[in-house]
């Protein structure tokens, strides 16, 4: 009764009461055959809390005394995230490649695979984080992922000094994904990407673009201040201004603003 009172709370989502619920229940009823599952809702609880190292811990007490159990895959799935939330790189490749290997047909594979990828991104293991998202944009054409997998190829292409394979992956996702969220981040990763490639019109181009579409204001002054820092390299002193005083007079409260006065400075000499 005492564990289906903590599930009952945790599904009302009063998070902090159903962790003093669960933690109480373990506590008290040491040899419960709820034990197991009482570990693995927990680990739902300080997810939602995100208390992510906790969270991989409980999830990992309830894959250990309940191997087989009906939610070991979300156990091991959700162990993956809070390991890589946590910062336990290693731990969370671990989790996602052991939960390709035992449920290769479950519907969130996709986000395993991106999950991977990520781990590898945060160990800057580019080529092995390029696969993983390739495998998602080759195998996954409806996944919801599929546009964050465009990105973060692009990324590791742009790490990996691959310049001209980044542009044109970007240039197809603003292509293929003219309506998504994530629309002006390709069009700033273009930007910086044609920088390298220098071609700086067309970096130009895109940063303009970034700040027309983007609601995020630190991308905003960022885009800006490349503006201003391109039109500097590049002589126009008066269109680097703009941009210098644009970030100034709109975006007082950015951490770039210090940057900004600065480059102002140098635009008078």
């Amino acid at each position: 009764a005492k564990y289906k009172i903590a599930e009952s709370v945790f599904m009302s989502g009063k998070l902090d009461e159903a962790k003093k619920q669960l933690k109480d229940f373990l506590k008290e009823f040491t040899v419960s055959k709820k034990l197991p599952e009482a570990y693995f809702l927990l680990g739902e609880v300080d997810y939602a809390l995100r208390d992510y190292a906790a969270s991989a811990g409980d999830y990992a007490k309830a894959l250990e005394m309940s191997p087989g159990a009906a939610w070991e895959a979300y156990a091991l799935y959700g162990k993956g995230w809070a390991d890589l939330k946590a910062g336990d790189y290693k731990d969370a490749l671990d989790d996602f490649l052991a939960f390709r290997r035992i449920y290769p047909d479950s519907p969130a594979t996709d986000s395993a695979i991106f999950g991977a990828g990520q781990c590898y991104t945060s160990m800057k293991d580019y080529p092995n984080a390029a696969i993983s998202y390739d495998e998602i944009i080759l195998k996954f054409q409806n996944s919801a992922l599929l546009g964050d997998a465009y990105l973060w190829k692009g990324d590791c292409l742009y790490n990996l000094e691959k310049y001209e394979q980044a542009k044109e992956l970007y240039e197809e996702a603003i292509s293929r994904f003219p309506a998504s969220a994530i629309l002006p981040q390709f069009y700033y990763n273009l930007g910086w990407t044609l920088l390298r490639l220098n071609d700086p019109q067309k970096a130009v181009i895109n940063f303009e673009e970034t700040v027309k579409r983007s609601q995020d204001r630190n991308l905003k002054a960022s885009a800006i201040s490349l503006i201003g820092d391109t039109a500097l390299d590049l002589k126009d002193y008066e269109k680097a201004r703009q941009s210098y005083d644009g970030i100034l007079k709109d975006f007082g409260d950015s951490i770039i603003c210090d940057y900004a006065q600065y480059q102002l400075g140098i635009t008078m000499f």
